[in-house]
Formats: C-alpha cells, structure tokens, sequence
C-alpha cells in the first residue's frame, strides 16, 4: 500500500516506543523517502502536494481481514500470529503501546488499576442482569471508564460513551475463545496459563483495531500509516492500494 498526503503540510507523526523506526524500515524494505527519522519518530522532510505519496509499505508487512462482520477477531488473530513469528512484521507488533480507551490502566480511576487487569477482559455477558439488581448499568468499573472518556469529548455524552465500551466488550468475548489459544507466549507471569493469554489477546484486540483503517474489501494494519495518521496537523494522511 502507498501512504499519500489528503491536503497540506504533514508536519510531526506519533512516536512508535523501543522501535529503531528508520532502521526497522530500511530492514523490512519500505519505502519512505519523503520522511525524516528521529530515534522512533518521523516526520515529512517538507511540505508535499495533496495525493502526493509519502510512503510504500510491502504489502507483506501489513495485517489484514476481509471486511465482512468477523473482522476484528481476524485482524487480531493476525496480529497475534506475526507477533509469535517474530521476523520484521512481528517486531512491529510488539512496538505497539496505545490503543483504544483504558488498554493502558493509567485511563482508569486509581480504585480500578488495583482490581482490573484489563477493561476489555472486564465483565461478561450477564452484566446488564446482574448489575441491574443493584441500580447499575453495567460493571462499575467500565461505568467509571465511560465517564473520563465522555470528559475528553466535545459534547461529555456519558450514555454514548457508555454504550462503546460496553459494545467494544461484547465485541471481544464473541471472538474471544478463538483468539486465545493463538497466544503461544504470554508476556505476563501472573495467574493462570487461560488468564494470561487472554489478557495478552485483549490488549492486541484493543491496539489492533486501534489501528485498522478499510482499503478497498479489506480492513488493514499498515506501519507508519497510524503514525502518519495520528500525528497529521492540519493534514491527513490516506491509505491507497
């Protein structure tokens, strides 16, 4: 895929953590040209034209789905498959760190970082019937999540907030039971073996879709265009095939 610039100057693109980015792109054979590597950051040498490609990613070094309802299980099992392949793809996998709303604990309330492990792997289906007993509308702590992150929007919609994460949730558990068997090698050392996996699983859920972007029929994971992406000012950067 070609990464190209909508309109305007790119001017800064998000940092990618513990990844030398511009020997790990000259290694895995990408084209960017256009860019100027900074340690894990990079940025546009200078202003380019509107549809002016910036970059040209192999499209070996990319995770995709067929854009059908199952995408983001499919997307993630590819993540997690390249990330225990290792090999230059697998590396890049690894450097991720954001994601989507409270992957990192340090989105949660201080109570919450002590008893949740992971917000995604918070709760299950039964929420809605078990916390209604108790005047709640759904796990207290993804209640608490919803309200910071309705904080960080325009309009502070809690009940919109509320409803993303609790579908984000549903979302995880139907692909759950086939997404952690695929985590071969889990990073984390505490409680059992199923645990651990499925929070490793849950995190690259979140980080996965995160990133995911449509081309075409497909649903895909492209390194630099999340950075590209995240990091524009004044500008946007598109995904063409």
């Amino acid at each position: 895929p070609a990464i190209s610039s909508s309109r305007g100057p790119l001017l800064h693109a998000a940092t990618l953590s513990e990844l030398d980015l511009q020997s790990w792109c000259e290694n895995a054979g990408i084209n960017a040209d256009k860019l100027s590597f900074d340690g894990d950051s990079a940025t546009v040498k200078q202003d380019v034209a509107a549809l002016e490609v910036l970059a040209r990613v192999p499209r070996s070094l990319t995770l995709s789905a067929p854009r059908r309802k199952d995408w983001p299980g499919k997307l993630t099992a590819a993540a997690i498959e390249a990330m225990e392949e290792g090999g230059d793809l697998g590396s890049w996998v690894r450097s991720w760190r954001g994601g989507g709303w409270a992957t990192s604990s340090d989105d949660l309330e201080a109570r919450d970082k002590e008893t949740v492990d992971s917000l995604l792997a918070t709760g299950s289906d039964n929420d809605f019937e078990i916390f209604k007993k108790f005047g709640m509308k759904c796990h207290p702590a993804v209640d608490r999540a919803a309200y910071r992150l309705s904080a960080l929007c325009r309009h502070r919609n809690e009940k919109a907030a509320r409803a993303a994460l609790v579908e984000r949730g549903y979302a995880w558990r139907e692909c759950r039971e086939a997404l952690i068997p695929l985590v071969r090698n889990p990073t984390r050392t505490e409680g059992t073996a199923r645990r651990r996996r499925e929070l490793d699983a849950a995190e690259l859920y979140s980080r996965a879709l995160s990133r995911a972007a449509r081309v075409g029929d497909d649903i895909v994971v492209c390194p630099l265009y999340d950075t590209l992406r995240d990091g524009a000012a004044g500008a946007t950067a598109t995904l063409v095939e």
